[in-house]
């Protein structure tokens, strides 16, 4: 660590080198007398430009002289980016180097595919998170999120591949190894630091460190739990989208870069209208920074010791467009979570939606209705219901018993044979795949 001032100078210097920094600043350094007003303009970029990038240097030399060994990579990763941004402010810097990127290469074996998604499995053989992307699961509290990751944990180690799990939700390691080898983990493949790596970092520090660390081992899956944990402990607000993009740019870019599957795990805001909007809790760079898959997961049966849990799974966002090509609109699946036997088996299936009474109309419009009623007014009864909705007798009944039969509500016994209705997950149109 004693040298290690000089190390980060000598890095910012090889920059300059390479960048011809110096001839910018030197050619900078004053403005031209010349009332020739083009020239003097240009002449005043220059000095501003000259200003900037002496300015990040210092600051750039700073940063990397207070910087601790864990943290002196990104800091000097962040310094040339720095540099670079200011060497750009103001026009174009002198490059030795074509700044295009040449695709002779990529197009020698023909036009090149978008690989599919390899990691969470479904039964039909297609998957659900890409390789070398970073991809997203979102939904309410305890509705499987970090179990779905977790099945694709045990898959990818169990084929010999390498899995990290970073977690800052304190789920804790003890919680954690025994999902995994519940899920079918062999436990000498959860011990191996070769084949599974945990990490809890406390603090910032710990998390830059962490995060250095798991890219140079190139993981196949890198599970982020939670990201409303992530961005305040790296530093950047939930609902700052310039933060939130800068935080994922240096925290989960570089493990997919690396190659990982890469899973971010998030929430749902509370706010009923943001629930349908397509969106986590936060700000709105979260979804823009997926290049993935975004997935929402929505409990349909809650999962619990000695039950099973169904959770619907619905395509959010899917650049790549492989999932969706595999899929029927945004249904992505089912995840079942079977902890009815000693071994948790974990699954996603592709179900067929029921249909109605008559098997052929679906009152979408009263069953959100309706959802939305009794998830405000729990054990309302039928004449509650159709004080509340407007339609008929016969629709409002259909509505209801679609949504008993999928699994949104459930009846109880009320008094003088009546039923009353209970809210088990929220239905919306927009959705219903087959609406």
């Amino acid at each position: 660590a004693g040298d290690r001032p000089d190390i980060a100078r000598n890095r910012i210097h090889r920059f300059i080198d390479d960048h011809g920094v110096l001839p910018h600043i030197l050619s900078s350094a004053s403005i031209s007398s010349c009332t020739v007003a083009p020239t003097y303009a240009q002449d005043v970029a220059r000095a501003a430009r000259a200003r900037r990038i002496t300015h990040q240097l210092r600051h750039s030399l700073h940063a990397v002289e207070t910087a601790t060994p864990a943290t002196l990579d990104l800091a000097a990763a962040e310094a040339l980016e720095r540099i670079t941004e200011a060497t750009t402010t103001f026009g174009t810097p002198h490059t030795n180097h074509p700044l295009h990127t040449d695709l002779t290469g990529l197009l020698a074996d023909g036009i090149p595919e978008t690989d599919p998604p390899t990691i969470c499995r479904r039964q039909d053989g297609h998957a659900l998170f890409y390789p070398a992307r970073v991809n997203g699961l979102y939904g309410d509290p305890e509705s499987a999120k970090s179990w779905i990751a977790q099945m694709g944990i045990v898959e990818t180690i169990t084929t010999g591949g390498r899995a990290a799990l970073i977690d800052v939700d304190h789920n804790g390691a003890a919680a954690t190894t025994a999902r995994l080898i519940a899920l079918g983990a062999h436990p000498e493949h959860v011990a191996d630091p070769d084949h599974f790596r945990y990490y809890q970092p406390d603090d910032r520090d710990e998390l830059l460190a962490t995060i250095t660390q798991a890219t140079t081992w190139q993981p196949h899956i890198a599970v982020l739990d939670s990201l409303g944990e992530l961005l305040p402990m790296y530093g950047a607000s939930s609902v700052d989208n310039d933060e939130i993009t800068a935080a994922l740019r240096h925290l989960a870019t570089p493990l997919a870069g690396a190659g990982a599957a890469v899973i971010t795990i998030d929430h749902l805001p509370k706010n009923a209208d943001a629930r349908t909007s397509g969106y986590a809790i936060g700000g709105t760079a979260k979804k823009r920074a997926m290049d993935g898959a975004l997935i929402h997961v929505d409990t349909k049966t809650p999962a619990a010791p000695g039950k099973t849990g169904r959770m619907v799974l619905r395509i959010e966002k899917d650049r790549p467009g492989r999932l969706r090509e595999a899929s029927t609109g945004k249904y992505a699946g089912t995840f079942v979570l079977d902890s009815t036997r000693p071994e948790i088996v974990a699954t996603i299936e592709l179900e067929t939606v029921p249909t109605t009474d008559d098997g052929q109309r679906r009152y979408t419009i009263f069953m959100e209705k309706i959802s939305r009623y009794v998830e405000d007014n729990d054990q309302a009864s039928f004449n509650d219901i159709c004080d509340a909705v407007n339609g008929t007798e016969k629709h409002l009944r259909a509505a209801i018993k679609t949504l008993v039969d999928e699994g949104f509500m459930s009846t109880l016994p009320g008094p003088r044979r009546s039923k009353l209705h209970h809210s088990i997950a929220h239905y919306r149109e927009a959705e219903d795949d087959q609406a």
